[in-house]
């Protein structure tokens, strides 16, 4: 059993850092529940880098499509290792099964996401928190073994995925991309864009049931 905790603004990093941004209509214990994509200052490398989950978690997201940030995702900045967040409060967590020893958290260590085959998927199995906003309740999406042949893509949108389903995976895919398109204007390391990219839409797909 794997437990990770959430993460709000003003909670550090091990590198020092500061979750600058956090959700306007989300809190815990007063304060405002950081996401993916949130800013946070970096004062090793003096710069703003911003979160980027990684680990086991729940699939489901916020209101806005983008995940929780947990304790041990990781500060995208110009550290080299990233650095990951801690989190300050011990009443909002979330439980799976799997080990923290999982092959996609050893390579985010590396400060480079090489390709290599996918490591197991957790499975879901209690979350917990006294906030009470309901955050990640959903199941994982379903796949649909009904689903039409690959080559009715235009008629095919996703696999045991409703429209509006559909249009959240496909939103969460942009703001990925976005990330990595800032990662690779930061560091200027093609290696690193295109694992970030292939990681980016094999979420997606995963979202979308595939």
């Amino acid at each position: 059993m794997v437990t990770r905790y959430y993460i709000r603004k003003g909670d550090r990093t091990t590198a020092g850092g500061t979750v600058a941004e956090g959700s306007a209509v989300m809190h815990c214990d007063g304060l405002p529940l950081a996401f993916e994509g949130d800013a946070v200052s970096c004062p090793a490398c003096h710069s703003t880098g911003k979160i980027l989950c990684d680990g086991l978690r729940w699939p489901k997201a916020g209101p806005d499509g983008r995940q929780t940030a947990l304790s041990d995702d990781l500060c995208l900045c110009r550290c080299n290792p990233l650095p990951r967040l801690i989190a300050s409060q011990s009443t909002m967590s979330m439980s799976m099964d799997g080990s923290p020893a999982d092959p996609v958290v050893q390579r985010a260590t590396a400060h480079v996401y090489a390709p290599s085959p996918e490591a197991p998927t957790a499975a879901p199995s209690a979350i917990s928190g006294s906030a009470g906003t309901g955050l990640e309740q959903s199941p994982p999406l379903a796949f649909s073994s009904n689903a039409a042949s690959s080559g009715d893509a235009v008629e095919l949108a996703a696999r045991g995925v409703s429209e509006d389903d559909e249009a959240e995976c496909h939103t969460q895919y942009e703001l990925d991309m976005e990330t990595c398109n800032a990662a690779r204007a930061m560091y200027n390391n093609p290696a690193y864009f295109l694992a970030c990219s292939q990681r980016a839409f094999e979420r997606y797909q995963q979202c979308r049931g595939y």
